[in-house]
């Protein structure tokens, strides 16, 4: 799959949130799911998660988590609109390392509950908000902050996008074409 895959996979969430969607809401979780069966088709991915003993439903939650704690700017500067939760499947020492962290809370923890689910997903939530931060702040530092436009449209209306997406889109894209010409021409 490669980098580039995991870059591609993700671009159906980045245009569901810059058009005013919420990683949670239905749609949301929809693109969430297609995301993280496409990064589980990775060989190196799926290794790590089985490794450590994640599974898709909990690499999505980690995704919610990022995403949400990082709102109204998930993004970075990574040659481009990348989003926070990408770069951990794009770079998976991050992620292993993030699933290092999760673990060894779990397993030192001893004012934890009798539930290891409930556990393990409360820590899921604080080191994935926390990574979230960390790697935002330390991108934004060095490569300046990266704009994350949205339109409060409510969001893609199907997972697939639609034609109400594409009109939205492409009329943004008409009247920056448009500027960009006037400004030539004067």
């Amino acid at each position: 799959m490669g980098a580039l895959k995991v870059k591609l996979a993700e671009r159906k969430i980045v245009e569901h949130l810059q058009l005013g969607g919420q990683i949670n809401d239905t749609i949301g979780k929809e693109l969430v799911q297609s995301f993280t069966q496409k990064v589980f088709q990775e060989a190196n991915i799926k290794k790590i998660c089985d490794e450590n003993k994640f599974t898709p439903a909990e690499v999505e939650s980690i995704i919610y988590f990022m995403t949400q704690e990082l709102m109204p700017k998930p993004a970075i500067n990574s040659g481009g609109l990348l989003l926070v939760t990408t770069l951990m499947f794009m770079e998976v020492q991050r992620l292993e390392e993030l699933f290092v962290r999760i673990n060894h809370k779990v397993e030192n923890d001893t004012a934890l509950s009798d539930d290891p689910i409930t556990n393990k997903m409360m820590y899921i939530a604080s080191e994935s908000k926390e990574t979230a931060k960390i790697v935002w702040d330390t991108h934004a530092m060095h490569r300046g902050e990266q704009p994350f436009p949205i339109q409060n449209v409510g969001g893609l209306k199907t997972a697939s996008g639609g034609c109400a997406s594409m009109l939205i889109l492409g009329s943004g894209t008409i009247l920056l074409v448009e500027r960009i010409i006037n400004t030539l021409i004067l």
